[in-house]
C-alpha cells in the first residue's frame, strides 16, 4: 500500500516546511483586509454621491462637532450689569451681576451660545448635542428660577445667537452636520421656527437697533482650497423678507463681530491675517485695521469710537500665521486712525470679550475662567469663584 507522504512517478519527495502554510494564511488574510478596506472607500464614495445629488453638500467639520465651540459664550446687559457666560466644562449657564456670581443654571446638553433679554429676567441659549442625529435647542431660561423654561428644537450644530430689540424673534446660527449652515429664525411667542434662511459657513449674528437689519458673518465665504483659509463676508439681510441685499467682504477667516451701539458700524475680526474689517452700515464701505496678532474677539466700547480687541493664537492652528507677532493681549484700538490706545498682555489666551459699562469681561484660557478688566484704569481684575468647572 502506497504511503500517502511517498511521491508518485518515482520522484524524489521534499516535504513541505512548517511556516509555509502559516505565513499563506497570513498573505490571504492581508489580501481579504485590503479588498474590504477597498470596498468600504468605494461604498463610502457612492454614499457620498449620492447623498450630495439627494440633500446637497456635506458641511462636516469633525473639529466642530467634537471640540468645545467658542461661539457667542458670553453676553453682557449693559442696563442690568448682568453678565451671562457658559460654561462647557459642566455644561452650565452662569449669570453675574457687578462681577458676582447671581446664578448657576445647569443645561444638560453642551450650551454654544448667549443672549441676555432686555429687562436681564431671561437668557437665550443654544445646546447643541454635539452628534449629527442629536437634538439641537434654543433654551429659553429663567434666571431668578434658575431652570430652563421651554426648548425649542433648531437646526444643526448652533453656534452663532442674535436677539430682535423688541424681543420677539430669536436668529440661531447653525453650521450644521451633514447640511449647508443656516439662519433658525424663532418666534419667541409661540416658541417655534417660523423661517429657514440659508447661508454660508455661519460664525456670527447682529441685529440693528431698529430690528430691521440681520448681519451674517460667514467664513470661508468662498471654498476653502487644499486647507488654506480663504476670506469671510457679511450678508446684511432684510429681516422683513429674509432677503441678502448685500455681502461685503472681511479679512481671511473672521471669527466674531460687534456693532456699534448707534448701529452706524460693524467691526469684525480676522483672526488669520490679525485685522479688524470696519464697516460704514450707510455706505457699505469697509476699511483693514492692523493689530499686532490674531483676532479672536471684538467689542466696541460704549461711545463707540474705541474697540476692545482680543487677539493670540489658538491649539487648533498650527503652524501659527506669520501675522502673529505679539503674545496674547487685550488692546484698544481707535476706530477713527486705526491705532492701539492701549495694550494689556492677557493672562492667558483670551477667546470672547463683552463690554458692560466701563468694564470688560472676557473668557480666558480656552475656558479656563472669566476676567475683567476696568477700561478706565486698563487693570485687570478678578470675579471672584469664576473659574470654568468649578461650581
Amino acid at each position: 500500500m502506497e504511503s500517502l507522504r511517498s511521491p508518485r512517478l518515482g520522484k524524489k519527495y521534499t516535504p513541505l516546511k512548517e511556516n509555509v502554510w502559516p505565513r499563506s494564511l497570513v498573505f490571504v488574510g492581508i489580501g481579504v483586509a485590503i479588498n474590504a478596506l477597498i470596498g468600504l472607500l468605494v461604498a463610502a464614495m457612492i454614499f457620498a454621491a449620492a447623498f450630495h445629488m439627494l440633500v446637497g453638500p456635506f458641511n462636516l467639520n469633525l473639529s466642530q462637532i467634537f471640540s468645545k465651540s467658542s461661539g457667542l459664550i458670553i453676553a453682557g446687559n449693559s442696563a442690568t450689569d448682568e453678565v451671562a457666560y457658559v460654561d462647557s466644562t459642566l455644561n452650565d449657564l452662569i449669570v453675574t451681576k457687578n462681577g458676582s456670581r447671581i446664578a448657576t443654571i445647569s443645561m444638560g446638553q453642551e450650551p454654544t451660545a448667549v443672549v441676555l433679554s432686555a429687562d436681564g429676567n431671561t437668557a437665550y441659549v443654544t445646546c447643541s448635542d454635539q452628534f449629527p442625529g442629536g437634538v439641537d435647542t434654543l433654551n429659553v431660561v429663567n434666571i431668578q428660577l434658575q431652570s430652563t423654561v421651554t426648548a425649542i428644537p433648531i437646526g444643526g450644530n448652533p453656534v452663532g445667537l442674535a436677539l430682535s430689540p423688541d424681543g420677539h424673534f430669536a436668529y440661531v446660527g447653525n453650521q450644521g452636520y451633514f447640511s449647508k449652515s443656516s439662519i433658525s429664525v424663532v418666534d419667541l411667542v409661540t416658541n417655534k421656527v417660523v423661517n429657514t434662511i440659508p447661508v454660508n459657513n455661519i460664525a456670527n449674528l447682529a441685529v440693528s437697533p431698529d430690528g430691521l437689519w440681520l448681519y451674517a458673518l460667514e467664513q470661508n465665504a468662498s471654498p476653502t482650497q487644499g486647507g488654506i483659509a480663504q476670506n469671510g463676508a457679511v450678508s446684511i439681510i432684510d429681516t422683513r423678507t429674509f432677503k441678502t441685499i448685500k455681502t461685503i467682504s472681511t479679512g481671511v477667516e473672521p471669527i466674531y463681530l460687534s456693532l456699534s451701539p448707534n448701529g452706524s458700524n460693524l467691526a469684525i475680526g480676522n483672526y488669520f491675517d490679525s485685522t479688524v474689517t470696519l464697516i460704514n452700515l450707510s455706505t457699505f464701505s469697509s476699511r483693514t485695521l492692523s493689530v499686532p496678532s490674531g483676532v479672536t474677539s471684538v467689542a466696541f466700547l460704549p461711545q463707540g469710537n474705541n474697540l476692545l480687541v482680543s487677539s493670540g493664537s489658538t491649539p487648533n492652528l498650527s503652524p501659527l500665521p506669520k501675522s502673529h507677532k505679539s503674545p496674547d493681549a487685550l488692546s484698544i484700538l481707535n476706530t477713527a486712525n486705526g491705532k492701539i490706545v492701549h495694550q494689556i498682555v492677557a493672562p492667558n489666551s483670551v477667546v470672547v470679550v463683552t463690554v458692560v459699562g466701563s468694564f470688560g469681561y472676557f473668557i480666558y484660557g480656552y475656558q479656563d475662567g472669566m476676567g475683567i478688566i476696568s477700561l478706565q484704569s486698563y487693570k485687570l481684575t478678578s470675579s471672584g469663584q469664576m473659574n470654568i468647572g468649578e461650581k
